[in-house]
């Protein structure tokens, strides 16, 4: 038999193609105004385009094609007015002025078989206050609610305690929420194998930390960490047994583990950064996730290129 490609293609027939490009332009702007208050300003236009085309042994063809097309911008205000305390507010919104996707049949005949066009929006404020007591403590009181493209509003909230040790020794404990809301392509998406879910919901995670971090020189830092987190409402591809396949939520996760880091800056520009991981993920039953490593390992090395700003790196995961 003839080698195939992705989803059985013909890899020799000339019909078959990706193109998959993301173009983005933005601007910033930041200011410092009397008193030492801050503010800043970006936004960014953003380009999307992915056009795939499959030819098959059997002389059949078929197209699945997405554009999109944002705005997307914040602004943010930091003031340290109050004794002791540093105080973040921002505001951030996203327009999604395309987002089109579809799938067709090529050849023979051309048909456009399924079709989704939206446009929506999205808006997150936030706000944080780091508080600091006397030189060793600093405590950070954070949260931020979310308008999503559904229309639902969510709000997660953040702790953060910060124990100075030593001149340069820090220790951490993290607390907070996060959510994924499921995109265009998982919740709408359409073809002869796949089915829409528009009733798809947002997935949720909390998460704990510990962590420590050694300035052990100027030029070179230690780091340890253990986490435990739980995601809650997993968007999965699920085979629904019928032929077809549909993003699903389809339970929970726990992750928890221990990491380690160093960071060091090198003779002639050059600097190093590694790290380790060993992890545990668990599904809600207890039992073992397959396709998640027990092991990580991070390696990442730079080097300046001669008397510009420009810088030469490569990394190893």
């Amino acid at each position: 038999d003839d080698p195939t490609g992705a989803w059985g293609t013909s890899l020799a027939d000339p019909r078959t193609g990706l193109l998959d490009r993301l173009v983005q332009l933005g601007v910033q702007w930041q200011r410092t105004l009397a008193g030492g208050d801050t503010v800043s300003l970006q936004t960014a236009w953003s380009r999307y385009d992915f056009d795939g085309n499959y030819a098959y042994p059997d002389g059949s063809a078929d197209q699945t094609f997405a554009q999109g097309r944002w705005w997307a911008g914040e602004a943010r205000y930091t003031t340290r007015r109050l004794a002791g305390q540093q105080i973040v507010a921002g505001l951030e919104w996203q327009r999604n002025l395309r987002q089109d996707k579809g799938y067709a049949l090529t050849d023979p005949v051309y048909e456009l078989v399924a079709r989704t066009q939206l446009d929506n929006h999205r808006v997150g404020v936030y706000v944080n206050d780091e508080i600091s007591f006397g030189r060793d403590w600093r405590f950070t009181l954070g949260a931020r609610a979310d308008r999503q493209v559904s229309g639902d509003w969510t709000v997660t909230p953040r702790l953060a305690a910060v124990w100075q040790a030593a001149p340069r020794l820090y220790l951490k404990a993290l607390a907070g929420s996060a959510y994924r809301e499921p995109n265009s392509s998982e919740a709408y998406y359409e073809d002869p194998v796949s089915l829409p879910n528009p009733d798809l919901q947002r997935e949720r995670v909390t998460t704990r930390e510990l962590a420590l971090d050694w300035r052990v020189r100027d030029d070179w830092r230690l780091a340890a960490s253990a986490y435990d987190n739980h995601v809650g409402s997993l968007i999965e591809l699920v085979d629904l047994g019928t032929g077809f396949f549909q993003f699903r939520n389809v339970g929970t996760l726990r992750v928890h583990g221990l990491e380690l880091e160093s960071d060091a800056v090198l003779p002639r520009g050059w600097r190093a950064r590694a790290s380790v991981a060993l992890q545990k993920v668990r599904d809600g039953n207890g039992a073992r996730v397959s396709n998640a490593p027990v092991w990580l390992g991070k390696l990442h090395a730079s080097a300046p290129l001669g008397d510009t700003p420009a810088r030469l790196g490569l990394e190893w995961q």
